[in-house]
């Protein structure tokens, strides 16, 4: 069988991260995969590294006649058995590609929750008659799409996975703590992701000062960059916190600063399933996120963590408190946490989307 991947994103966030894992992991079986990415995009350099065989091509917008031309002689020249259309440019110019190639099968992939538009140009794209399914990574995301999919059968679930081997046991959190100036015997509550408007970093600041007051062995960690990193440090000065929350900026290494870490938090306002509670998750970190999207998915309430409204910064200082004043509590969280996490293996990502291949070979 072969597969071929389309991907239109310039930049490495957590939807290149899957593409990625699941092509690596359909090459060990014996599966064909050739890759269509953006020209000087951070997927096109990933498959150079890897050696996975590729072409990148310059793209504009959704309409951007050149490379729907290109697409579709790459469409007609590989001869995929599928091709997966992995970003809302991909879906776009596949189909368009596909109206002056050989009719090429797709699996669609959809991995955000935001609402779709009820507009005849969308209705036309995703009840699309050579879209044969369309994978959603949560049933939040699912229970979007069908609000536009006429067909029910052609969604399926399967969750983004993660790569468990990154979570070995790390035994140097004590010279990790002393790199970012954070106190040995702080609690250390971390937050990974993008400064950008979804991942709602402001609440999380607000959060952080809300708890700081009633505990002062609260230590809060951003790991990231973005375009909103100035507006949030100005803001951490103006809730005078900067000797508790520090900006790491990007790392190489958050398996092991989630390692270091008790609690994991983040306050996103939309997240089509949230890779990053799994990663944290595996590391053993207590969680607390917001009801957006898929994220209750992976949280249970009380269980191995809480989740609380978007934008609910006391709601969270509150059970962030409840956390930090019960150790046991904690410990509890944390072993529940690692339990969950075995269910987001990327083994059984790939399992279920062979199993998806199979089925639709013999509908085919």
């Amino acid at each position: 069988m072969k597969l071929l991947h389309f991907s239109t994103e310039k930049h490495w966030r957590g939807g290149e991260q899957q593409i990625a894992y699941l092509v690596e992991e359909l090459n060990h079986t014996g599966i064909e995969n050739f890759l269509i990415c953006r020209k000087d995009s951070e997927m096109q350099k990933y498959a150079k590294q890897k050696n996975i065989p590729h072409s990148a091509i310059a793209i504009r917008n959704s309409i951007d006649i050149s490379a729907i031309a290109k697409v579709a002689k790459l469409f007609n020249e590989q001869k995929a058995d599928f091709v997966h259309l992995h970003t809302s440019k991909a879906h776009s110019i596949g189909l368009f590609a596909n109206l002056i190639s050989n009719k090429q099968k797709f699996i669609l992939h959809r991995r955000v929750s935001y609402t779709i538009k009820q507009s005849s140009i969308n209705k036309w794209k995703y009840n699309h008659s050579s879209i044969k399914k369309i994978v959603c990574i949560s049933q939040d995301v699912k229970k979007q799409i069908k609000l536009i999919v006429k067909d029910e059968s052609k969604l399926s679930v399967i969750y983004s996975g993660i790569d468990l081997s990154k979570f070995k046991k790390f035994d140097k959190t004590q010279s990790l703590k002393k790199e970012l100036n954070i106190p040995e015997k702080h609690f250390l509550i971390t937050g990974v992701g993008a400064l950008s408007p979804e991942k709602d970093f402001e609440t999380f600041i607000r959060t952080a000062a809300e708890t700081i007051q009633k505990n002062e062995q609260a230590h809060f960690l951003i790991v990231g960059k973005g375009a909103e990193e100035q507006k949030l440090k100005l803001l951490v000065k103006d809730l005078k916190i900067e000797d508790k929350l520090t900006f790491a900026g990007f790392r190489t290494d958050v398996p092991q600063i989630l390692q270091a870490s008790h609690v994991f938090m983040l306050c996103s306002s939309s997240e089509g399933l949230g890779t990053s509670f799994i990663d944290a998750a595996a590391a053993g970190c207590a969680l607390i996120g917001t009801d957006a999207g898929g994220i209750p998915e992976i949280i249970e309430q009380g269980v191995n963590g809480y989740f609380e409204h978007i934008g609910d910064y006391k709601a969270m200082s509150k059970r962030l408190i409840e956390l930090l004043e019960n150790e046991y509590l904690l410990q509890q969280m944390s072993l529940k946490a690692k339990e969950k996490a075995q269910k987001f293996s990327i083994k059984q990502m790939t399992y279920q989307y062979l199993s998806l291949y199979k089925q639709l070979n013999k509908d085919d």
